[in-house]
This record gives structure tokens, sequence and C-alpha cells, in this order.
């Protein structure tokens, strides 16, 4: 026999052992949700709990966060998405544990702590709100790669225009990946349950 057959006896099953062993230990693909190769950091954002706590938008912690940008004056997407994302988390144990959910206001000058946090609990009493100053929630926004602007109404007030966009957050506090609408939510909630278990 010679050593190149030798060697391929030997070697091949080892190198299909490995490729076997990666393949098992890779990550299940998600579809709806777009994870960055490298996690991006958060600012250092100072913002106020509902219950009129200070946290930093990039503390590390025990759970997964996904954090959505609106404002308690939404018509629409933000009540909608709201109702959808508790749904979600608590269909799921996995989720219930793993993943908290953070309702971020886009309009600071309305939207107090007190406001904010009988808005979001009104959909989960676990939902953190969350609001501050307006440049801080500008710097968070920008940081987050979330848009939003202020738009005049004819009546004199305003509303706001926003991403839908969801920011998902790592418990190192950098951010994981984007779930961008539409997406189906037992989808989501399978990859979710996927990604905060790897």
């Amino acid at each position: 026999m010679s050593k190149r057959l030798l060697l391929l006896i030997v070697v091949a099953p080892a190198a299909l052992g490995l490729i076997v062993a990666m393949i098992l230990r890779a990550p299940a693909p998600v579809q709806s949700i777009t994870l960055l190769d490298n996690p991006r950091p958060l600012p250092d954002t100072r913002l106020l709990t509902g219950e009129q706590q200070t946290v930093s938008a990039n503390a590390a912690g025990k759970q997964w966060r996904l954090m959505f940008f609106g404002f308690t004056h939404c018509p629409d997407i933000c009540p909608t998405t709201l109702q959808r994302l508790a749904k979600l988390r608590g269909d799921s144990d996995l989720l219930r544990d793993a993943l908290r959910l953070e309702f971020v206001t886009v309009d600071p000058e309305r939207d107090t702590p007190e406001t904010m946090q009988q808005y979001a609990t009104y959909f989960d009493p676990s939902i953190r709100s969350l609001t501050g100053s307006t440049d801080a929630i500008a710097e968070l926004a920008e940081g987050a790669g979330i848009a939003f602007v202020k738009v005049p109404m004819d009546d004199g007030g305003y509303t706001v225009d926003h991403s839908a966009a969801l920011v998902l957050v790592s418990p190192s506090g950098a951010i994981a990946g984007y779930i961008l609408p539409p997406w189906d939510d037992d989808q989501l909630r399978k990859d979710l349950e996927t990604v905060v278990a790897s």
C-alpha cells in the first residue's frame, strides 16, 4: 500500500469528522433577522425608565433585548407592533426568560417616563419603556441606525415619522442584528429562539 493511499485512509475520516462537527455546531440560519458579522456597540446613552431609573443603552446584562423605537401618539404602527411582539414573546417560554422588549420613544417632548410606562405596560407589563432628553434620544437612534423625523401638522401639532425596524441587542450590549418589516410572527419567534439559545 502506498504512503499516499495510507495517508488518505487515515486523514480523510478525520477531516470528514471535523467538517461534520463544524456543521453541527454552526447556528441554524435565521430567515427574519439580519445578523451582523461584527456586532456594533450602542452608544453609552443615559435614558430614563418608566420607574424613573437611569439606565445606559449599552449596559451588559443576562438577557437579549429587542428595541423598538416609536411614540405614544402613534396611530397605528406602534400599537400594532407592540401587540404582536408581546404575543410573540408571551407564546415562548424561552423568550419570556431570555428576551426583554424595550420601547424607546422618538417623541421625548411628549413622552414622559410615566406616559411611556402606562402605554407600554398596557401591551405587556414586562416591556421596559425608555425616554430621555431630545439629545439623548437622537444620539441613541443614530447609534442604533434608526431614522425618525418630526413632521408638523396643519392643526399646529406634529407627528413623528419613524423606522419600524427592530434592533436586536446582545447581552453584551451590542447590536447583534436587525429585523425589518414585514415579518411573519411564527417565523420571527422561531428565529429569536434560535439566536438566544445559541
